[in-house]
């Protein structure tokens, strides 16, 4: 491999790289230090029973994936997308939204990497700004 790209490329990680186990025990401990609700869905005990009741009911499950700019754009439209339900009595299943793949790294590597045109999570603010924009479920993807 040419020598200037293996430079690029280990310009791209910050050292001293953290041990693996390490940040899983800071993800746990995280995931530990609030309490998330299991459903948005009233009545239903999970995400399954909700899509075969929309199935029994002949209804169709709307999902819409989503992946603007920022986050304070992705929000704005999540409100839309409500206020819109609201108006007209459609109900939309889900929103996948897509973030920047920029988001599965540590936030030390984020300066270095490729930019991409979807918005950042950045903190548990975003992801709550997100979820408590619309009463939807809210599926968030790494690319």
């Amino acid at each position: 491999m040419n020598p200037t790209t293996i430079e690029y490329i280990r310009g791209l990680k910050p050292a001293p790289h953290e041990d693996g186990r390490t940040l899983v025990k800071q993800g746990i401990e995280i995931g530990n230090s609030f309490e998330a609700p299991l459903t948005w869905y009233e009545g239903y005990r999970n995400h399954m029973e909700f899509k075969k009741a929309y199935q029994r009911e002949g209804r169709i499950y709307w999902c819409l994936l989503m992946g603007l700019a920022t986050m304070e754009d992705e929000v704005a439209a999540v409100k839309k997308i409500d206020e819109f339900q609201k108006r007209t009595g459609f109900k939309l299943g889900s929103l996948l939204h897509i973030p920047s793949g920029n988001v599965a790294l540590p936030r030390a590597y984020r300066e270095n990497a490729p930019k991409t045109t979807s918005f950042v999570l950045d903190d548990l603010d975003d992801w709550l700004a997100l979820r408590n924009a619309a009463l939807i479920e809210h599926n968030i993807t790494e690319q």
